[in-house]
Formats: structure tokens, sequence, C-alpha cells
């Protein structure tokens, strides 16, 4: 169990500031009364092994060779959420930041998509709104029901936009303009692709898509069977099967 003391001269506080093993706290001690609750506050916790309070310099030094300083400083502002506490040795290392992620070459990129699609009423273009943001990747929509124009935000295809709104909701739609979001990280992306020969700057799943077709194969029926015969080989030579004329 720890011990606890106080002192009103700073003589014993800086001669042991140079002690590796001490924890040095400050906070506002105007009485007795406050310094006795900080020395009960640390009085048999994990690590401290003698707790003294500094009234005139307003610190509380902690000794304890297996005493962390940070949880030793939270200690003290759970038991005395009253006053203000800070940690003035040992000065801890600030921590690290935060590692930047790298980009994921197979997420979609952002686009602005703007379209013209005939809208009457305010009814009609709510309709449309709503069946814009079903779509998977469509992050906002916003209407201009005077120029009859719809802009959409998203990781979206214009044309898989202008097909999805002819099949789902009848509408004819024309693309104004389309551009992306990140000007910056499009232009990297399609550098980098254009090395690697993919042009294709949403990423691999339109390549796969090709690949895909790729594997596709048409078996068509035997050349020389009687029941799919071409015509050109009715009279043929080479076809068994032919008409002969004597």
């Amino acid at each position: 169990m720890g011990k606890g003391g106080q002192t009103n001269g700073g003589e014993n506080g800086e001669k042991q500031n140079g002690n590796k093993d001490l924890i040095i706290l400050r906070t506002h001690i105007h009485c007795e009364g406050c310094a006795s609750d900080i020395i009960k506050s640390l009085r048999g916790f994990e690590g401290v092994e003698d707790v003294r309070v500094v009234s005139d310099e307003h610190k509380v030094l902690v000794k304890g060779k297996h005493a962390d300083p940070l949880q030793v400083l939270e200690r003290v502002r759970a038991k005395c959420p009253n006053k203000h506490v800070e940690l003035i040795s040992p000065k801890l290392k600030p921590p690290a930041p935060p590692k930047k992620l790298e980009e994921d070459e197979n997420e979609p990129l952002v686009m602005i998509i703007v379209i013209q699609v005939f809208i009457h009423c305010e009814n009609c273009a709510q309709e449309t709104k709503t069946c814009i943001e079903r779509m998977k990747g469509v992050q906002m929509v916003t209407v201009d029901v005077k120029k009859k124009q719809m802009t959409v935000v998203g990781a979206v295809e214009p044309q898989y936009l202008v097909d999805y709104l002819h099949k789902r909701a009848g509408k004819h739609v024309t693309v104004v303009k389309h551009e992306y979001q990140d000007k910056e990280k499009a232009k990297k992306r399609l550098a980098k692709q254009y090395k690697n020969g993919n042009t294709n700057p949403q990423g691999d799943g339109e390549k796969k898509k090709e690949e895909k077709v790729k594997d596709i194969y048409y078996h068509y029926p035997p050349q020389y069977e009687p029941d799919h015969l071409y015509p050109c080989l009715l009279l043929n030579d080479e076809n068994p099967e032919a008409c002969i004329i004597m």
C-alpha cells in the first residue's frame, strides 16, 4: 500500500524531478482537504509506492517503478472529477498518425451525370427520383423541373443509367454531360491502367465480364448429318448424301 504525505516547499519536488520512476501531475491545490483527497485516490493503486503533494507548486509526485502514468492520471481524474489534472512528467510520445490507406483500384469512381428527361409535374419528378435512388451505387439525386433535368451523383455508368430508366420507368433519357467527381483520382487511375493495358477506369469489373464472354462456345451440328445440310452442300462432290445426276 502506498504512503502519502504533503509538503509546502518546492525543494523536495525539485530533487525528485530527476527520478525516472517519478510521475508528476499538476492540479490546483488550495487546502489540506484537497491534497488529502488526491492522496486517498492513489492509495493502494496498482504500481504506486508513494504519493507526495507539493501545495506551493500545485504538483502531485507519484513514485512507483511499475506505475503507468496514463492510468495514474485517469485514476485521479475519476476520483476527483471537479479538478483539472494534467501530466507533466514523464512526457509521453505523441500518437503515431494513422497510416494512409492505399486506394482500392477495384473501387468504382464516383461520377456526376446530368440527364435530360421528360418531367411534367412534381409527382412525376418524385417518382423518377425514387426510381434512380434505388439503383446500386447512387449517392444523391437532384431534380430541376423547369429545365427537365436531373443530376445523379454516384458510382454509376451513364449508359447503365439510361438503360435502367428506360426499362424501369419507361423514360426516354438523354445524357447532357458527365464527369468524374474526383478528376485527379480518375486521371491517375486512367494513366495507371493504360500502362497495364486496361482502359476501363471503373476497375476490373468490365474486364472480367469480357473474359467471361470469351469463354462462351457455340456448338453447331455436324456438317454432313442429313438433317442439317447446308444448301450449298447438296450438290457438292465431297458430300456422300448429295444428289447424283447420271
